[in-house]
């Protein structure tokens, strides 16, 4: 064996502690980043919270729609404080628990006492730490993903964002170098693990809610693979050329199917938001893009304050969005380099992203460009701010800096021979910067006056004095930026010269970008912290909320700041608010009827309040002062109320016809309402009665019966039934309950053609198993017991003598299906000596679940008013049968629960009472259905109740059926009371249990809840 010479063990040995000190280098980098991160957070790091407009705007709302889920298991779909109501899941601003990491952040808040805002800490580390990872699979060394990482985790406009309450934006965007490095490894590799982590990215991703920011990552995902694609045909790599595109669309389906429950209703509402009320059903255009980024604004990526900083002293183009776009002027010179000198074709791919993601950010400022992608890019005209695209720029900046840095720190690498020196230019550069940090400081003050006249006229409130503070701010800036970079262009010229070693350059390199961030963040941030005891403090009740509070009726305000949303927190609905994308026909009637200054549209709109920080004088008519304190609460004479009955109809063409008609003023909301529907209108007559309208409760249902007589209502117009699809004269709309999401259901209580009031429902008596008090109410109901059959003849004839024992105006619909046992013949023979036995006979056995509808069908159509479930076995005691009605005056769905005061169960096998009890925690868990026992068969519906559901699409059986008919009117928001029944085991026969019904129900549950937030109950 031939042994290596010395000079080659050297070299080997040379190579290894090389590798070994990269190794050893690359872990301390992952924890420099995670530690700078931590430090450059550390307000919140140690507890603190921003308290900033738009980070507690949101918790008006938030804060009881929580309430409500967290004590009454209500998910709020609906909205009904701000505006005259919105969706608040379909709008994206109430969405708890639907990105799967926020249980974990409750628990770390919660249980081990985390810092409040340890989400946000969090996605900031995210997205560090997957930069580095990125970067350094891409080819940067470590000491350039390290740069590269910490420039884009605290780029200051990502911290402002942030900061200033977008922290679903910062959340989103944290996923942007997860999805590219999990791409890229899919396409390098084939890694089917990689994939797999790609597809719970960008679903994780897309459950973050912010939309805009997910459609400009999937740009530059669509980018990379076209790249990848492009490199795959130059170097002759047919996998990657087949697995960019694949990977591509299949990681992003497979994200997009994992979050479809949450973006069909989003699409769904958008239609009807100012988010699709433009050209092609987008935002419009000019509204789009009122948030453009002006290319003269391209000075701030050099000079931080070049139009001022932030509040007062920004004279910028952008309306709020008033903090520069700085990314630090080192990594924005390394990134210059790199796009020029780096050797990975990955460079055009970062170039190219940061060229056209400036371009688009400029938005009505290069129409052309704009134009052509709002009219031809799908979703594109969905999206407003195009300046927020800038994080594609920020981006790309920090991975070309980190190619740059680790081109610069290679020694010697532009050497053509032994005399040229390799830091030369480095260090001219080096002094130049600060030469040039003087030159730009100068050449502000020689413009001083053009700057100043440029800054008055941009802003009307904006001062000279305003103007020159800012001229200061972008002189300190200048000369600071040119120090800087001034030091970092020596360290890397030193280190190229061999006169410092390339750690050392670029730990200084990594310090001068980290001190020049660090000046700029924490004039952002320090100003905007608070304590998690100011926070609440927002919102502690204030003199006017008292006020308001004391006031049961139903009524809106009108508050000072049109924008005001912390009145929600107290369950105070406002005719103002604020949201990205309300409601575009509200917006539409807003504009058109000037709610501000109308008084009888504000009367309209049931705004019985107004907030005053002034009083308003005496003699104004309609205006009585209520409170007086710091905010002055007067009242409007005359406001309408939520909901009442006109009789006349006014039919219009559309709603611009019935807006302009408003805005003419010939429009009489107190006697007329505005008809948009088909021709022919619909019959109406003056009442020979007052008419009325009562609200019955306020609930998230969709729909509700008031029915004082314990029957159904028959309410008529003209002589004819009013049925349900007929429309009503009645002038309706959302409201709140003191409970947070909840539509107001209301109904109008027909007084018309000539009927006469219905009779008032009499006083409840006391309850009692067997009391003979069943009477009123109670009496005047026609009721069925549907009771399925399937060998149960030994049963029939005592459990028939038992339920007609109570004296009950009860009758019995046997539903049996082909008992081997002649249960049917049974069933006929006591029909045949009383004629409140009635039977169904069907073919065969065909399940509990179709046997309960096919009873429902018979109750339906033969005008039952209440229709009881009960089973054949004795399970369910016929004793209970009068306690059922009587709850059912104050309920439309009663439920027999063996859970609802501990465990009322006797003779089960502890396996199957384990069993039973563990799915009801299951059922209410998935669901949220405030019912303990969910798999109860022991019921009673009124009539309404299964006229509402489809029943033909009802398909489970067993516990299945049972959830799915209590969560479908749960759902309709039927009144639903639970009494306590003591359930005991069959006395004879076999149980019907099996496996299959138990499976179904564990799925039922899941299909239930995926069905509601699609809306396709």
């Amino acid at each position: 064996m031939r042994r290596p010479s010395r000079g080659g063990t050297s070299a080997v040995r040379q190579a290894g502690s090389r590798e070994a000190k990269e190794s050893d280098l690359s872990r301390w980098a992952w924890a420099v980043v995670a530690l700078l991160v931590l430090v450059f957070f550390y307000p919140i790091t140690f507890g603190k919270v921003f308290l900033t407009p738009d980070s507690v705007a949101p918790a008006g709302f938030a804060r009881v729609a929580l309430d409500a889920l967290q004590n009454r298991h209500v998910y709020a779909l609906w909205n009904p404080y701000h505006f005259l109501g919105m969706p608040s899941f379909g709008s994206l601003a109430f969405v708890p628990y639907v990105y799967p990491l926020d249980p974990v952040f409750g628990f770390l808040n919660k249980t081990l006492h985390f810092p409040d805002l340890t989400w946000l800490l969090t996605h900031y580390l995210l997205l560090a730490l997957s930069m580095l990872a990125l970067l350094r699979a891409l080819g940067a060394s470590t000491e350039g993903a390290t740069l590269g990482a910490l420039t884009f985790a605290l780029t200051p406009n990502l911290v402002a964002v942030g900061v200033f309450g977008h922290g679903s934006q910062i959340m989103t965007a944290a996923y942007l170098p997860l999805l590219v490095f999990l791409l890229d490894r899919f396409v390098r590799r084939g890694s089917p693990l990689a994939l797999a982590g790609f597809a719970l990215a960008a679903a994780l991703q897309l459950l973050r809610g912010h939309v805009q920011i997910v459609f400009y990552t999937w740009l530059a995902l669509g980018g990379y693979a076209l790249f990848q694609v492009i490199q795959g045909l130059r170097e002759g790599q047919r996998g990657a050329v087949v697995r960019a595109p694949v990977g591509l669309l299949v990681g992003l389906l497979l994200g997009f199917g994992m979050s479809a429950f949450l973006y069909l209703p989003t699409h769904e509402y958008a239609k009807l938001s100012v988010r699709g009320g433009g050209e092609g059903g987008g935002a419009g255009l000019d509204y789009a893009t009122q948030w453009s980024f002006h290319p003269r604004e391209i000075l701030t990526f050099a000079i931080p304050s070049m139009f001022g900083f932030g509040g007062r002293t920004y004279w910028g183009s952008m309306p709020f969005t008033d903090y520069p776009n700085y990314m630090g002027i080192v990594p924005l010179a390394l990134a210059v380099y790199g796009a020029m000198r780096w050797r990975g074709r990955v460079r055009w791919y970062l170039l190219t992203m940061a060229v056209a993601a400036l371009l688009m950010s400029f938005g009505k400022h290069f129409q052309p460009l704009y134009a052509l992608l709002y009219f031809h890019l799908p979703f594109f005209n969905k999206f407003r701010v195009p300046v927020m695209i800038l994080v594609l720029v920020q981006f790309a900046t920090a991975a070309l800096a980190a190619f740059g840095l680790t081109r610069a720190l290679e020694r010697g690498a532009t050497a053509k021979g032994k005399d040229v020196d390799p830091g030369a230019l480095w260090m001219r550069a080096g002094v130049l910067s600060g030469v040039g940090g003087v030159a730009v400081v100068a050449l502000l003050h020689a413009l001083s006056g053009a700057i100043e006249t440029a800054a008055t006229q941009s802003r009307p409130s904006f001062s000279t004095d305003l103007a020159r503070q800012a001229i200061d701010m972008a002189s300190l800036d200048a000369i600071k930026s040119g120090i800087l970079l001034g030091i970092g262009c020596i360290a890397i010229a030193l280190a190229r010269r061999g006169r410092m070693r390339r750690v050392t350059a670029a730990a200084l390199v990594l310090t001068v970008t980290v001190v020049d961030l660090w000046v700029i963040d924490r004039k952002i941030m320090d100003a905007q912290v608070g304590s998690p005891q100011e926070y609440a403090e927002y919102f502690k009740e204030t003199p006017e909320v008292t006020f308001l509070k004391s006031d049961s009726t139903l009524f809106r305000v009108l508050p000072m700041d049109p924008h005001d949303s912390r009145l929600a927190a107290y369950g105070i609905a406002s005719v103002m608010g604020y949201h990205p994308a309300k409601p575009k026909l509200y917006q539409a009637f807003a504009d058109t009827a000037q709610i501000m200054s109308s008084l009888d549209i504000l009367r309209f709109l049931n705004v019985k309040y107004v907030l005053t920080d002034g009083y308003i004088p005496k003699d104004t008519p309609g205006f009585t002062l209520r409170h007086d304190g710091e905010v002055k609460v007067y009242e409007l004479d005359g406001a309408l109320p939520r909901a009442y009955v006109v009789h006349r109809l006014v039919p219009v063409r559309n709603e611009s016809v019935a807006l302009a008609m408003i805005r003419t003023g010939n429009f009489h909301p107190t006697h007329e309402a505005l008809w948009t529907g088909p021709d022919p209108l619909p019959p109406m007559a003056e009442p020979s009665q007052p008419d009325s309208v009562r609200v019955i409760r306020y609930d998230r249902g969709r729909r509700a019966h008031d029915d004082p007589s314990g029957g159904l209502p028959d309410s008529r117009r003209r002589g004819r039934p009013r049925r349900a699809q007929d429309p009503l004269p009645l002038r309706a709309s959302r409201a709140p309950s003191g409970d947070p999401d909840f539509h107001r259901i209301a109904r109008a209580h027909g007084r018309a053609g000539g009927r006469g009031s219905d009779p008032p429902a009499p006083s409840r008596g006391p309850a009692g198993p067997r009391s003979g008090r069943a009477c009123g109410r109670i009496a005047r109901l026609k009721a069925l017991v549907i009771i399925p059959t399937y060998n149960e003849r030994e049963n029939l004839p005592e459990l028939l003598r038992r339920i007609f024992a109570e004296g009950l105006p009860l009758e019995v619909l046997i539903v049996d299906d082909n008992s081997p046992d002649a249960t049917g013949a049974a069933a006929d023979a006591l029909a045949a000596t009383d004629p409140r036995v009635h039977v169904m006979h069907r073919p065969g056995k065909m399940g509990l679940g179709s046997a309960y509808v096919a009873g429902f069908r018979y109750a339906i159509e033969h005008d039952y008013d209440a229709v009881f479930e009960m089973d054949a076995d004795f399970s369910h005691n016929p004793d209970s049968l009068p306690e059922f009605l009587r709850e059912l005056e104050n309920a439309d769905l009663v439920v027999g629960s063996r859970y609802l005061h501990g465990v009322t169960v006797v003779n089960w096998p502890l396996k199957r009472l384990i069993l039973s009890y563990l799915a009801n925690v299951y059922c209410r868990v998935i669901t949220g259905m405030p019912i303990k026992d969910a798999t109860g068969g022991f019921k009673c519906f009124r009539r309404q109740v299964l006229e509402s559901l489809d029943l033909s699409h009802v398909r489970s059986d067993g516990y299945g059926f049972q959830i799915e008919i209590n969560f479908k009117a749960w759902r309709k928001g039927f009144r639903i009371r639970e009494i306590p029944i003591l359930f005991v085991d069959r006395r004879a026969g076999e149980s019907k249990m099996s496996r299959r019904i138990v499976w179904e129900a564990a799925w039922m549950v899941w299909r239930l809840r995926v069905l509601d937030l699609l809306g396709a109950l």
